[in-house]
């Protein structure tokens, strides 16, 4: 499978997990838009005795952080063009190199031009988890930063090539 297929299929578990832990609301506070995720929460205070209250703050901050961040935003976006393109390489045999770069532009444009409409449900976490807020906020940021650079190795759609987006037959490890 191409490098660029797997780096989608990889960003979008990685960011799945995250959408389904925490959805949420976004009309109450938290989050920073940019920099360290901070929501607000004692950051000493484990995960696993957060009320409810702790968890609905926790989970809006998260959702502020995620659509204030323009940089997170920004590869979003592109992470949805290059994700229309690669299902438009999958499905259309015929698709040329202009189409796939139409299909990412205009799928990029949009969610960039796009207002949040966010809507969700969000829950404690099940189980005993040890951590505290401070850490896995921590943990948030780096998997944040992370994502963003993954996604921001990906080519500019005004580029992509059908090579860029196709699972190869072959055995490329790259």
């Amino acid at each position: 499978m191409h490098k660029t297929v797997r780096k989608v299929l990889g960003v979008g578990a990685v960011a799945g997990l995250f959408v389904a832990a925490c959805g949420g609301d976004s009309s109450s506070g938290g989050g920073n838009g940019g920099g360290a995720f901070t929501s607000g929460v004692p950051s000493d205070q484990p995960i696993s005795s957060l009320g409810d209250g702790d968890v609905q703050k926790f989970c809006a901050a998260i959702q502020h952080y995620l659509e204030s961040d323009a940089e997170l935003k920004t590869a979003q976006c592109h992470f949805g063009g290059v994700s229309a393109a690669i299902f438009m390489a999958l499905f259309n045999a015929s698709a040329t190199d202009a189409d796939l770069q139409k299909a990412c532009t205009d799928t990029e444009n949009g969610c960039m031009h796009a207002s949040s409409t966010s809507s969700g449900t969000c829950s404690k976490p099940t189980g005993t988890c040890t951590a505290t807020v401070g850490e896995l906020e921590a943990c948030m940021t780096d998997s944040f930063a992370e994502v963003e650079s993954t996604i921001n190795e990906f080519p500019p759609c005004a580029t992509l090539k059908r090579a860029d987006v196709s699972p190869s037959t072959g055995g490329s490890s790259g």
